[in-house]
């Protein structure tokens, strides 16, 4: 796998010392390349994945007090299939567990982010925030069941669109309140609570077992603390 890319950032204030814009744009072509053997046709085979992706970020600050920070950004990116999940091999299990064989039909996740967040700043070292977030997926890449004669295979699939939105809490503080000893002992927590939708769609190229073509993000917790 080789990848290239060409990143440019300008920063512009709008209103000095309380509103300013930071955009960035990151390039970047992506050449992927398995020789691999399918052992179900008996031959080798050569998977070429080769994508351009402008990667374009914006952030929007405003600083009503200077220790203070309201953010909004809008981001895209990708998320590009490892070679387990594009190789036709199969991967033998342990026993009780199913083969695993790959998909070299997948193709990369398109992302497209939207963050709001409040920071206040109590001093260098401590920290409130709380934000939301939302993210886009076009053709997020989640696992699959084949069935195979009588046979089931976990393999991946590109779902066709995933929607994934919640809020996150942060708070850093140190206990050098209590005491100068504790200067050094700080606190830290995060809280994070999300909520997640599937439109699973067709796989491409697979025969696979959909049991519901609306649910959840495959692995997304609903609670991270």
């Amino acid at each position: 796998q080789e990848i290239a890319g060409v990143y440019g950032m300008i920063e512009l204030p709008i209103i000095r010392d309380r509103l300013r814009l930071i955009a960035g744009a990151r390039g970047e072509y992506s050449y992927i390349l398995i020789n691999t053997f399918d052992i179900n046709e008996g031959r080798q085979v050569d998977i070429i994945k080769n994508t351009l992706d402008p990667m374009p970020a914006i952030n929007l600050v405003y600083s009503p007090r200077n220790d203070m920070n309201v953010r909004f950004a809008w981001s895209r990116t990708v998320a590009r299939p490892d070679f387990r999940e594009l190789s036709p091999a199969i991967y033998p299990a342990t026993r009780g567990l199913r083969d695993v064989a790959g998909n070299p039909a997948l193709v990369q996740t398109d992302i497209e982010s939207i963050d709001l967040r409040w920071e206040w700043f109590f001093s260098p070292s401590e920290l409130v925030s709380l934000g939301g977030f939302y993210k886009h997926l076009d053709q997020p890449i989640e696992q699959a069941i084949l069935v195979s004669g009588g046979n089931l295979i976990d393999s991946f699939a590109n779902s066709e669109k995933a929607d994934l939105y919640g809020f996150e809490f942060e708070l850093r503080k140190n206990f050098g309140f209590l005491s100068p000893w504790l200067e050094k002992l700080t606190f830290t927590t995060n809280v994070t609570y999300a909520e997640s939708t599937v439109k699973v769609g067709e796989p491409d190229g697979l025969t696979s077992a959909v049991v519901s073509d609306d649910r959840e993000l495959q692995g997304q917790a609903p609670f991270i603390v």
